[in-house]
């Protein structure tokens, strides 16, 4: 979005998506790690250090092609998918569970209780509403 102001041809306009793609490219091993992490410790795997090694790069290489597959089918809908994602996670994220956590470990009192309650019901508002305008406009 940023490049479509630029001159057409110019050299920024063709700088500024090719740094994009490299950084795109460079960053997403390490956005990869963290689901890495996240599966590896919970599956079984071999007792010989090699055939691990050959495991965990086979898992890894095949979330890596699931990734790309998905992303390849549904890239023409990937605006749609991400205000889906936005809608249910960041109103999750954002407002419900502080909130809840906040009434769940503080047991806040008086007008404290009250903010804590009208930020979890807005945050459930939030939610429902951007959920449903995400498939309302799914094209």
């Amino acid at each position: 979005m940023v490049s479509l102001n630029l001159p057409e041809g110019s050299l920024e306009g063709r700088l500024i998506p090719a740094t994009s793609v490299i950084i795109g490219l460079v960053s997403f091993p390490l956005q990869a790690f963290v689901v890495f992490q996240t599966y590896e410790p919970k599956l079984k795997w071999s007792g010989s250090p090699t055939a691990k090694m050959w495991q965990k790069n086979f898992g890894r290489a095949a979330v890596l092609v699931f990734t790309v597959g998905i992303t390849w089918l549904g890239g023409d809908k990937l605006n749609n998918f991400l205000a889906l994602v936005g809608g249910v996670c960041c109103a999750s994220l954002a407002l419900i569970f502080p909130s809840m956590l906040n009434l769940v470990i503080c047991k806040p009192t008086g007008v404290a209780f009250l903010m804590d309650v009208v930020i979890l019901l807005s945050g459930i508002a939030v939610l429902i509403l951007s959920t449903i305008q995400a498939f309302a406009s799914w094209k």
